[in-house]
């Protein structure tokens, strides 16, 4: 994971894409290594979830930018941190 905000600056533009071809062309280059052994981690997800709809932070600081308090909890809720069923 990778946050970069407010970029302004165009080097910097560039070093986060290079990054980004990197990253990616690793991942492709590595997926094929894989075993093909496949493991539930729904139960780990769920947990995350859970726990990051609880942080009060997140939807103070989207309330902050104007957002309305609805919208907000059922992007938090629904869209943000999704719950597998």
């Amino acid at each position: 994971m990778v946050a970069a905000g407010n970029v302004q600056d165009e080097t910097e533009l560039d070093q986060i894409t290079q990054m980004a071809r990197t990253t990616l062309a690793h991942y492709l280059d590595s997926v094929a290594e894989t075993n093909n052994t496949v493991v539930d981690t729904t139960s780990f997800q769920n947990y995350y979830c859970d726990n990051q709809k609880q942080n009060p932070h997140t939807p103070r600081v989207m309330a902050s930018l104007g957002l309305d308090e609805e919208d907000v909890r059922v992007f938090i809720q629904e869209c943000l941190f999704p719950e597998i069923v």
